[in-house]
C-alpha cells in the first residue's frame, strides 16, 4: 500500500521549483515520486449558468470553461469544491493524521507543568515523537515519563521512572498492580521499547557485545537488566 497527498501551491512558480527540487532528489534515490502536475482553477466565473450556455474544454489545463469568446472560467463550483471533485471517489485519510497529532499535543499539554517545575533543574526535552523526558538537578534522583498508548490507541497513559522505580496512571496499576507490586502492560512495553532502542543502538554502532560502560549497558542496568561479563572468558 502506498499513499498519495495532494499538496496545493498558491504560487506557480513555487510549485514548480519544488517539483524541480523532488525530481533532483528522485535522481539519487528517495521515497516519494512526482506523478503528475495539474492547474488548479482560482477564479470562476462570474456569470448565472443559463441552460444551453456554450462550455468548452481547455487545451493545455483541460479545464471545463465557460464561453471563451466572453468569460473563459470555469464555473464557482468546479474552483470551490476542485480537491472535493479530485479525490470523490476515495477516502480522505487526512483527518486521521489530524487527530493524530492532536492527541499528541494534548499528551504534551498535560505534562507541561510538570516540565516546567522548578525542580527540574535543567528542563523538560522531546527526545522522540510523544515522549517527554526529564530529568532533574544532579542531587537529586533521576525522573523521567512517557505518554503510552492504550491497546486500543484510543487514549494514552502516564509512564514515571524515578529512580528504580515504576508506575503507571492506568486503573490496572493503580487499582490492582501497584499494591502488589506488579507492572503493568504499559511499564512492561516500555521497558521493552527502551532495551530495544538501546540494543539497537549499541548494534548500529558496531558493537559486537554491550560494552558494561556503554549507555545501552547503563539503560538496562537502570531497567534492572544489568550485563554481566561471561565467566568462561576468564577460564
Amino acid at each position: 500500500m502506498a499513499r498519495v497527498v495532494i499538496v496545493s501551491f498558491m504560487d506557480n512558480d513555487a510549485a514548480e521549483r519544488f517539483i524541480d527540487l523532488t525530481l533532483d532528489v528522485q535522481e539519487v534515490g528517495s521515497m516519494s515520486k512526482i506523478e503528475a502536475l495539474i492547474a488548479r482553477p482560482t477564479v470562476s466565473c462570474p456569470h448565472t449558468y443559463r441552460k444551453g450556455d456554450p462550455y468548452r474544454k481547455t487545451e493545455r489545463f483541460g479545464w471545463w470553461v465557460h464561453d471563451p469568446s466572453s468569460c473563459n472560467k470555469p464555473q464557482r463550483t468546479i474552483v470551490r469544491d476542485f480537491i472535493k471533485n479530485l479525490i470523490i471517489c476515495y477516502n480522505d485519510l487526512l483527518p486521521e493524521i489530524v487527530t493524530k497529532r492532536a492527541k499528541r499535543a494534548e499528551g504534551v499539554a498535560e505534562v507541561q507543568e510538570v516540565v516546567d517545575k522548578p525542580e527540574f533543574a535543567t528542563g523538560g526535552v522531546i527526545t522522540e515523537q510523544g515522549t517527554i523526558h526529564v530529568t532533574e538537578a544532579p542531587h537529586q534522583e533521576s525522573y523521567e515519563f512517557w505518554m503510552v498508548d492504550s491497546s486500543n490507541r484510543t487514549k494514552k497513559y502516564k509512564v514515571e521512572r524515578r529512580g528504580d522505580r515504576w508506575s503507571c496512571e492506568c486503573g490496572d496499576y493503580v487499582h490492582r498492580r501497584a499494591a502488589r507490586g506488579e507492572e503493568c502492560k504499559h511499564i512492561v512495553q516500555k521497558k521493552q521499547e527502551l532495551v530495544a532502542n538501546a540494543l539497537a543502538q549499541t548494534l548500529a554502532s558496531g558493537d559486537a557485545e554491550i560494552d558494561p560502560a556503554s549507555p545501552a549497558a547503563q539503560v538496562l542496568a537502570a531497567l534492572g537488566r544489568p550485563i554481566e561479563k561471561d565467566k568462561t572468558e576468564d577460564a
